[in-house]
């Protein structure tokens, strides 16, 4: 019976020192994961240690602190920036957790919390941006707008505001290219006015030269015979234009003696204009 008992004491003792060996083990393998940021080895780790020590109360806390850091990671990596930093908080408010956790958590919700910061900084951008550009004061948006792109780019939190700021500056090369093609046409048909004024202009006076050319001394002889029915003898004393109109001041004496009169005729001088009018001056 002694030797039986002895048996099962020796067989107790060397099955408690097995346990005691592989609970080591995995919790020394877990602690290295967390250390290298495994966190699903670390979990695979501790939940072994704890299965060999099911009451052990730090193991449990490792436990659970490790899921919630995978929950916390997972929601990093699908852009939940706002439930993450919930998650890491939790893990560095765990009451007797992991150092090494604590810390990570917390340097991940630090750079979380600057991300919350960005994303306000570059909503407030891409709102100033928008006016600029429909004030059509294009460079200074461009500026700001190359500058953020360049600051969020390969940046998955922030691929949002990437996104938006590169579809702006597409949006707003569209808007320049597009006034610079209107004020091209809008200077071509400017010119075309201008050029047809002047050319019309041109035609005008050369029509007015050509007119006054063809109006000449024997021509203004002939209106004043048309109109007054008599010969005269004529004399120019002068030629000018007047509002644009040619005109002769001539000076007519009647052929025949008036009676009565001191000389051997009527003297009258008259402004005979390229259009027929004429006025008499005296």
């Amino acid at each position: 019976m002694r030797k039986l008992l002895t048996v099962i004491g020796i067989t107790c003792l060397m099955l408690a020192g097995c346990s005691n060996g592989n609970f080591e083990k995995e919790m020394d393998a877990g602690k290295t994961a967390l250390t290298n940021k495994e966190y699903k080895n670390a979990l695979s780790s501790f939940e072994k240690a704890l299965y060999e020590k099911q009451d052990d109360s730090d193991v449990m806390v490792l436990v659970e602190q490790t899921k919630i850091m995978i929950e916390a990671v997972k929601l990093k990596e699908e852009t939940k920036v706002e439930e993450s930093i919930k998650s890491f908080e939790k893990v560095e408010n765990m009451k007797d957790g992991n150092n090494t956790l604590i810390k990570q958590a917390k340097e991940e919700r630090t750079a979380l919390l600057a991300v919350l910061e960005h994303k306000k900084k570059y909503s407030e951008q891409l709102a100033k941006s928008e006016e600029l550009i429909s004030k059509k004061n294009y460079a200074q948006a461009k500026e700001i707008l190359n500058k953020l792109v360049a600051e969020t780019k390969d940046n998955k939190n922030l691929e949002e505001y990437n996104k938006k700021a590169v579809g702006l500056v597409t949006k707003m090369n569209e808007e320049e290219k597009n006034a610079k093609s209107e004020a091209a046409v809008k200077a071509q048909k400017t010119n075309v006015v201008t050029n047809q004024k002047v050319a019309t202009e041109k035609n005008e006076k050369t029509e007015i030269g050509k007119n006054q050319n063809a109006f000449t001394f024997e021509k203004a002889k002939e209106y004043i015979k048309n109109e007054y029915k008599e010969e005269y003898d004529y004399t120019l004393e002068d030629t000018q234009v007047e509002s644009g109109k040619k005109y002769y001041k001539i000076r007519v004496r009647t052929t025949y003696k008036i009676e009565g009169a001191a000389g051997s005729g009527f003297t009258g001088v008259f402004k005979v204009f390229e259009d027929g009018t004429i006025i008499e001056m005296h």
